[in-house]
């Protein structure tokens, strides 16, 4: 039996790589790959990653505190359309040089069809300048 994947997503970084305390955007981009499937009650994901704070989600992105968590109701996805959400989050003032930073998120409908996407951000301390 072979399947179609439904709905697609993937997860970019305006940044990489960034400096402890930056702001990092990550754009959250998904859609419906299908020829035939509408994706119906469809939910966006994405928890705040670890060594970062949250600042704000587009498009209504509702973040709960305890969860650390943005999600959209995004509803239902028709054959062939796109979307897109974006999150800035504070990068933790302590990281250190080559820390990685992993943003993860999930796009799932009501039937099931859940699809993952991943970002790494590396940190990069200034290097002094010497004189």
């Amino acid at each position: 039996i072979q399947t179609e994947r439904a709905l697609w997503l993937t997860l970019d970084d305006d940044v990489d790589p960034a400096a402890p305390g930056d702001l990092i955007t990550y754009r959250l981009n998904y859609g419906n790959a299908t020829t035939n499937t509408l994706a119906q009650a469809v939910l966006l994901t994405m928890p705040v990653p670890a060594g970062s704070t949250f600042v704000s989600a587009s498009d209504g992105g509702s973040f709960d505190p305890l969860a650390n968590e943005i999600a959209w109701s995004v509803g239902n996805i028709s054959t062939g359309q796109t979307g897109n959400r974006e999150v800035v989050v504070a990068l933790d003032p302590d990281l250190a040089d080559g820390d990685i930073v992993r943003a993860s998120a999930a796009i799932e409908d009501n039937a099931g069809r859940l699809t993952r996407a991943t970002a790494d951000t590396r940190i990069a301390t200034a290097v002094p300048l010497l004189l």
